[in-house]
C-alpha cells in the first residue's frame, strides 16, 4: 500500500516539481538581473510579487475547491465534471478581474502605509505594482485550466506549458536589462511576466481545445456551490497572504531596507529548497479526494505521513546543497558585496525556519481536502492572530529583531500544523 500510494504521489507531483524547479530556475536568474539594479529593486520586487501572490492566493482559492470536489466525480460522472470545471473557469474570471482592479486602486496606499515606502521608491514600486495587477486574471484562468489536468492526471503538460513560458520570461528580462535605461529596467521585468503569461494562457487554450470545445453546451451550475465552498478558503488565503504574511513583511521590512534585501535574497533559496512542496501537497490533495470517494480508509491514514516525509527530504537534501555552495550561489544572484555578505550570515537560519512551512502546508491541504475548509480556516485566525499580536507588542516596545520576527513565523507554522495534523486523525478515524 505505501509503495503504491508513494507511487501515485509521484505521478502527480513529478511533472508539477520540473514545472515548478524551472520556475524557481528561471526566478533565480531573473532575481539575479533584479539584484544588478539596485538592492531598492530587490525590495521592491519582493514586496510587489508578495502582494500579488496574497491577492493570487485569495482570487484563486476556489481552485482549490475544485480539485477537492471534482477529484471525488471524475470517474464516476464525467458530465457533471465537465461543468465544475466550466463553473470555476467562470467564478475565476470574474474573481480575476474584481482582484485587479482592487489591485489597481490599493497599491500606493498599501505599500506607503504598510511598508514606509516614498519618494521614487513608492513611484517606481505603484508603477511595478499596477502594471502586475493585471497579471491576475491571467492567473486565475491559468490555474483552472492547470488544475483540469492535474485532476485528469496530466500533469506533465502543465510542465512542458510552464516550461515554454518561463523561458521566454526569462528571454525578455535578458532582453529589458541590456537594452532598456535603468530607471526602466524594473518595469520591463514586469512587462516581461505579463507577456510570456499571456502566451501560457494562449498554450493552455489550444492543449485544452477539446475539454474547452463542449463547454459551451454544457451549463455552469456549480458555479454558487464552488463559491460558497470557497468562502473559507477565501477567508483563509486572506489570513495567509493578505493579513499574517503581508504584516510578517511589512515587520522585516522596517527592520532596515538592506537586512529586508539580504533576507529576499535568502527566500529565493528557500523557494528552491521548497520546490516539492507545492506538488506533492496538490497531489495529496487530489489522492485523498479519491480515497474518500473510493472509502480506502488506510490510503487516508497514511497519505499525509507520505507526503510530509517526502517533502522534508527533499527540502533537506538541497538545503544542505545550498549551504554548501556557500557564498557562491548568492553571488549569482546580487553583485552587491555588503548585501551578498549579509545574506550569507542569515541563511541558514531562514532555512532552518522555513523548513516549519512544510509540516504546516502538508496538513492544511490533508485536512482541506476532508472538506474541513472552514476548521482551517477557524484554526488560522485564532493562531495568526496571537501571533502577529506577540509580534506587535515586540515591535512597540522595541524588541523586535529579525530573530524573534522568524521565531514567530516558526511558532505559527508549528502550531497550525499540530492543530491540523489532530485535526485530520480524529475526522479519519470517525
Amino acid at each position: 500500500m505505501t509503495k503504491l500510494l508513494i507511487k501515485e504521489l509521484n505521478q502527480v507531483a513529478y511533472p508539477l516539481f520540473f514545472n515548478s524547479l524551472l520556475g524557481i530556475v528561471i526566478n533565480v536568474l531573473l532575481t539575479a538581473i533584479i539584484g544588478r539594479i539596485s538592492p531598492e529593486a530587490i525590495g521592491i520586487t519582493e514586496v510587489v510579487d508578495g502582494l500579488i501572490y496574497s491577492f493570487i492566493g485569495v482570487v484563486g482559492a476556489g481552485s482549490i475547491s475544485f480539485n477537492i470536489y471534482a477529484s471525488r466525480i471524475r470517474k464516476q460522472n464525467p458530465m457533471l465534471f465537465q461543468d465544475y470545471f466550466k463553473s470555476i473557469l467562470l467564478l475565476n474570471l470574474l474573481l480575476g478581474i474584481l482582484g485587479s482592479l482592487v489591485m489597481m486602486l490599493c497599491v500606493r496606499q498599501l505599500l506607503n502605509g504598510l511598508y514606509d515606502f516614498s519618494g521614487e521608491n513608492l513611484t517606481i514600486g505603484t508603477s511595478y505594482g499596477r502594471l502586475s495587477a493585471l497579471k491576475l486574471v491571467i492567473y486565475v484562468i491559468i490555474f483552472s485550466f492547470s488544475n483540469q489536468l492535474k485532476v485528469n492526471k496530466k500533469s506533465h503538460l502543465t510542465a512542458v506549458v510552464g516550461g515554454i513560458s518561463s523561458i521566454v520570461h526569462l528571454m525578455i528580462g535578458i532582453w529589458t536589462y541590456s537594452h532598456l535605461p535603468a530607471q526602466y529596467q524594473l518595469l520591463g521585468i514586469g512587462v516581461a511576466s505579463l507577456v510570456s503569461l499571456t502566451l501560457e494562457c494562449g498554450i493552455y487554450c489550444v492543449v485544452l481545445r477539446k475539454d474547452l470545445k463542449p463547454l459551451m453546451s454544457i451549463k455552469s451550475s456549480k458555479k454558487l456551490f464552488l463559491f460558497k465552498k470557497s468562502i473559507p478558503l477565501f477567508g483563509q488565503e486572506c489570513l495567509e497572504g493578505a493579513v499574517f504574511s503581508l504584516v510578517f513583511t511589512a515587520f522585516l521590512s522596517r527592520l532596515s531596507i538592506s537586512l529586508f534585501a539580504a533576507y529576499s535574497l535568502c527566500l529565493v533559496v528557500v523557494k528552491l529548497a521548497q520546490t516539492t512542496m507545492f506538488p506533492y501537497a496538490n497531489s495529496q490533495l487530489i489522492l485523498i479526494g479519491e480515497a474518500l470517494g473510493e472509502k480506502r480508509h488506510r490510503a487516508l491514514t497514511l497519505l499525509p505521513r507520505l507526503t510530509t516525509g517526502l517533502i522534508f527530504a527533499t527540502y533537506l537534501s538541497i538545503s544542505l546543497f545550498a549551504l554548501s555552495l556557500n557564498s557562491s550561489l548568492l553571488v549569482l544572484l546580487s553583485n552587491q558585496v555588503e548585501l551578498v555578505q549579509q545574506a550569507q550570515e542569515i541563511l541558514p537560519l531562514v532555512l532552518v525556519i522555513f523548513a516549519s512551512q512544510l509540516f504546516f502546508e502538508s496538513h492544511k491541504y490533508s485536512l482541506q481536502a476532508l472538506g474541513k475548509e472552514k476548521s482551517v480556516l477557524v484554526l488560522t485566525g485564532l493562531v495568526n492572530g496571537l501571533t502577529v499580536s506577540v509580534l506587535g507588542v515586540l515591535q512597540v516596545v522595541g524588541l523586535n529583531s529579525l530573530v524573534t520576527i522568524l521565531s514567530g513565523l516558526a511558532f505559527n507554522y508549528i502550531f497550525l500544523g499540530l492543530l491540523f495534523s489532530k485535526s485530520y486523525q480524529k475526522v479519519v478515524r470517525i
